[in-house]
């Protein structure tokens, strides 16, 4: 066997045929490596906003209101910020130990702000009240669709039909569909509940929910 050197550090014979067999560096192949790996970690952290949006962000206000006229019956609202990126819709808000749903409305904008000013007001009879606070349109009922997160207002009506089941702390929860139609959950804040209107009321005292507290 003969082999071929080089001492002055040229290259030896045959050498630049080597090299023609070897396949062509892809210069652009690493760069789109790297994108799609910076893509890939965007989507994974981006996705729980994309995927399960919320309507309680863990922060805001919430106020209760109980009525004479109707002393089975609370109104919780929550003023806070709901939660994404991309469209999505509050589909409902599931009854709780000892309470159903009435009805509920998701409020936006101006009549967000609205129902700020309105529940701030001491409540009168059950119908007076909700004229305060809702649109005359009568817009707002669940489902509503978002075109993403904001500030917004949640009314929820209960009716109040075991006063014995009520848990002080229950923490609702709130049915979703997010941008792709599937369908999600999300817990709302404790005092979206109606056990709210106990708090505060005396040891074994009725309130105006009549359900006496202990």
């Amino acid at each position: 066997m003969t082999m071929t050197s080089s001492r002055d550090g040229s290259a030896p014979d045959g050498a630049g045929s080597l090299e023609q067999l070897l396949p062509p560096r892809r210069r652009g192949a690493g760069a789109t490596v790297a994108v799609v790996a910076v893509a890939v970690l965007l989507a994974a952290w981006a996705s729980p906003q994309l995927l399960r949006p919320s309507v309680w962000d863990g922060t805001g206000a919430g106020v209760v209101a109980t009525f004479t006229d109707a002393p089975s019956r609370v109104l919780t609202t929550t003023l806070t910020d709901t939660e994404s990126w991309t469209p999505f819709t509050v589909v409902d808000v599931e009854d709780v130990p000892g309470a159903r749903v009435v009805d509920a409305w998701l409020l936006t904008g101006a009549d967000a702000e609205v129902a700020g000013r309105g529940v701030a007001e001491a409540p009168t009879t059950l119908d007076d009240h909700l004229g305060r606070v809702l649109p005359a349109s009568g817009a707002g009922h669940l489902p509503q669709r978002l075109a993403s997160g904001g500030p917004v207002a949640l009314l929820v009506l209960w009716d109040v039909e075991d006063c014995g089941a009520l848990v002080e702390g229950t923490e609702p929860v709130a049915e979703l569909r997010n941008v792709v139609g599937a369908r999600t959950t999300d817990t709302l804040a404790d005092f979206s509940a109606p056990d709210v209107a106990l708090v505060g009321a005396p040891e074994g005292e009725a309130t105006a929910l009549a359900c006496p507290r202990g």
